[in-house]
């Protein structure tokens, strides 16, 4: 391998490690020679005040095992990087490696995904990479305005929330989509809307703390486009129960980098 080749092998390392760090992991070893295993990290459940960010969902549970790569994700490189686990876990009984994470700047089809998932590893691809970082920089910034915590709304989604104890009185919310198949679509974003506010506003209206001021961003992992005038009537809704919505002029923003389905 060049110079250069090894340079940008050791950037993208750095980059990713960096990332891990920043979403709430907890470096265990780098690089684990023995085995050839990039990195092993667990997620911390107890982070620091005012750094709860949620594990991401589409991650292993428990010890992780991460490998960096710049090469296409084929059967072959990740079931090489598999048994790199397997044998780990056949040397560690009481420490044992609960699965993979495949960093890479290339696309991964959704086949791909599943067959990696399967296999306990996850595929997080150019697209998934930026996704996360976002996350990490809204949580960053929005720290600025008062405590920010991640909340788990389904499966797929959670959102970073935030209020505002000034002037404004003012509640944040930014969605992440965290499914790589389907788009955003209107009927998804009135669902996500519906369960923040069942779980998270209606408690507040409840106690007589009307009218709320609430600004929602939306980021999805699968594509999206703007759907601020399908949301104008259900805003409006809310409107009448003294929920107050403000969106910004790009509260909507994909990740898409391969075709995905439209529900």
């Amino acid at each position: 391998m060049g110079e250069e080749a090894r340079s940008r092998g050791i950037e993208a390392e750095n980059k990713a490690w960096n990332l891990i760090r920043a979403l709430g992991y907890e470096i265990c070893d780098l690089p684990n020679e023995e085995y050839d295993i990039d990195c092993i990290a667990t997620f911390n459940s107890e982070p620091p005040l005012n750094r709860s960010l949620k594990r991401p969902r589409f991650s292993p549970q428990g010890l992780t095992a991460f490998e960096v790569t710049s090469q296409r994700i084929s059967e072959r490189k990740f079931t090489g990087f598999k048994q790199k686990i397997v044998s780990f876990n056949e040397d560690h009984s009481g420490s044992q490696i609960s699965g993979g994470v495949l960093v890479t700047d290339r696309s991964i089809s959704n086949s791909m995904c599943k067959l990696m998932k399967d296999q306990g590893i996850f595929g997080w691809d150019s697209s998934r990479v930026v996704f996360y970082w976002q996350k990490v920089r809204a949580f960053g910034s929005w720290s600025a305005y008062g405590a920010v915590n991640e909340i788990e709304v389904d499966e797929v989604t959670s959102c970073l929330r935030c209020f505002s104890p000034n002037s404004e009185q003012l509640f944040r919310f930014a969605v992440f989509f965290d499914d790589h198949i389907h788009t955003l679509s209107p009927a998804i974003t009135k669902t996500i809307m519906e369960r923040i506010r069942e779980q998270l506003l209606s408690p507040l209206i409840e106690l007589g703390l009307t009218p709320i001021n609430v600004w929602f961003e939306y980021h999805a992992l699968g594509g999206v486009r703007d759907l601020t005038e399908d949301l104008l009537g259900f805003m409006d809704k809310w409107r009448r129960n003294e929920i107050i919505v403000f969106m910004p002029d790009d509260a909507f923003k994909g990740y898409r980098t391969f075709p995905a389905l439209l529900l």
